[in-house]
């Protein structure tokens, strides 16, 4: 089995905020290494977060604002796919109660985009570094399983069992869908051939 391993990073903007994309489009411009994607609102980031796996995702606050019932959806969506972690939400200006709230939901990097201008693009030139960096997330249990995705291992019946990268990626998505799907529902979700 081959696996499509594609060299750039891929991060997802989702935001409608036109000056956000464009400062964002700048700091992009110099790193051909890095591929990224906007979504105009959360229920197209929705699809975009189950089709593909993104290095780092920047969320848009006032798009949290407007739509509460689908950035419940996101959150839920970002829980079960472990990527708290992977998430730099930009906020409009830095305020005490905006931490509390995301803080609080399990993300750790939130900044205005005044902040961010100056801090994505060292991110974007250590980004191997600074996704190795953030602290794990919990395990997730299901059906007897125990499964630490940032360690890429499994215990089963108190038997430790290391996995590929790609392995755990298969894993956490079959997770996602119950615990079943079909060879070639994994194949195009992954790339394999």
């Amino acid at each position: 089995m081959y696996v499509m391993v594609n060299s750039a990073e891929e991060i997802l903007c989702i935001t409608n905020n036109y000056a956000y994309k464009e400062q964002l489009r700048n700091l992009f411009i110099s790193h051909s290494d890095i591929a990224f994607t906007f979504a105009n609102n959360i229920s197209e980031a929705e699809v975009r977060l189950q089709n593909k796996r993104f290095s780092l995702i920047l969320i848009d606050d006032s798009l949290i604002q407007e739509n509460p019932y689908d950035s419940e959806k996101l959150f839920a969506l970002l829980v079960s796919l472990c990527l708290t972690q992977h998430v730099l939400i930009i906020i409009p200006a830095l305020e005490k109660d905006l931490f509390y709230k995301y803080i609080s939901r399990g993300f750790t990097y939130i900044t205005n985009m005044e902040t961010a201008r100056y801090m994505l693009p060292a991110v974007l030139r250590h980004l191997e570094e600074f996704k190795l960096k953030r602290p794990p997330p919990e395990n997730i249990s299901f059906k007897g399983l125990s499964i630490y995705p940032q360690s890429s291992t499994l215990i089963f019946k108190k038997c430790k069992i290391s996995i590929t990268n790609i392995g755990m990626l298969i894993i956490l998505f079959l997770v996602k869908h119950g615990g079943h799907s079909s060879t070639c529902a994994i194949q195009n979700t992954f790339n394999l051939f």
